[in-house]
Order: C-alpha cells, then structure tokens, then sequence
C-alpha cells in the first residue's frame, strides 16, 4: 500500500470475524483439524501455516476445495468471506 508505513496483513475473517478454522469448527461442531484444511488444500502443513497469516487466504479457490472436501456450501463459503455478495449466490 504506497504511503502505508505500518500496515498489517490479516488473512480474510467471515461476517463475525472467524478466520477459516473457526468458522469451520462453528459448522462442524469442532471437528476439524488443520490436518484436514490442509489436505484439502493439497499442501503441506508448512506451507499452510505460512499461509494462513497472508491477507488473501483464504482464496476463492481455497475454499471451492475446502468445501467439497468438508462437503460444505461452496457459494455459501465465499458470501460468509465475501468473495460473493448473496444475491450472485443464487444464480451460481
């Protein structure tokens, strides 16, 4: 960001600022473990710890494959993260 001297990168949070684990957890009934979100994601336990801490996780692709994994709503993952507005939701 130009003129940012000490900007902070957050990985993205849902409506009530649950990062993807927690909101996870909340669906399933704390279920899931990061083993699982990273196998789902197809990398490695270091690389999804690196990861998470970046401002564009998780990505639309990230969670189209967390979802069929998890066997969740992918077009309800993406409005929760607002990647999607509800309405776009409809018509996916």
């Amino acid at each position: 960001m130009p003129g940012c001297r000490y900007c902070v990168w957050v990985p993205r949070t849902d409506e009530n600022g649950r990062q993807l684990k927690a909101l996870l957890d909340y669906l399933l009934d704390g279920d899931v473990e990061a083993k699982d979100i990273y196998d789902a994601l197809g990398i490695s336990s270091s690389t999804y710890y690196r990861r998470i801490n970046e401002a564009s996780y998780p990505a639309a692709e990230e969670l189209r494959r967390v979802a069929g994994r998890l066997t969740l709503s992918y077009p309800d993952l993406h409005v929760r993260f607002g990647l999607m507005r509800l309405l776009e939701s409809w018509h996916s």
